[in-house]
């Protein structure tokens, strides 16, 4: 009988990491929380993270409230602003930047995440980023 096993490459390894790796949602999301892209990262127009991880510094809870700290920003889109809504966070990159972005959130996003021709108020639910483990 063998002992061998299988060797495993290293970008086998990394693309079997990026398949297990956890959505963040309003259920387990925490301030400190070390993120990267998710699912529905869109590179088409989220730049920041420059492929690196960041970390949740504050969050929109069920009831839209924000927890902890905004990121200060000067438009509505870097900031949570009054009309930002439930699952949001906002996300400081070891980049320097800062963003927010949704974590289950389904408005008000629409067509300019989902790249749907349809025009609509609401998606259906982004989750942009994953859990750093």
């Amino acid at each position: 009988m063998s002992n061998s096993k299988k060797k495993i490459s290293w970008r086998d390894t990394i693309f079997f990491e990026k398949r297990t790796m956890t959505d963040v949602t309003l259920q387990n999301v925490y301030i400190g929380m070390r993120v990267e892209r998710g699912r529905h990262w869109r590179d088409d127009k989220w730049h920041e993270d420059n492929h690196l991880p960041g970390t949740i510094k504050a969050y929109t809870n069920a009831d839209g409230m924000l927890v902890e700290q905004n990121s200060k920003g000067e438009y509505i889109t870097d900031c949570v602003a009054e009309q930002t809504g439930p699952a949001w966070v906002v996300v400081y990159w070891d980049t320097q930047k800062k963003s927010i972005n949704p974590i289950g959130a389904t408005g008000p996003l629409g067509r300019w995440w989902t790249k749907s021709k349809k025009k609509t108020d609401h998606g259906p639910p982004c989750f942009s980023l994953v859990q750093v483990r």
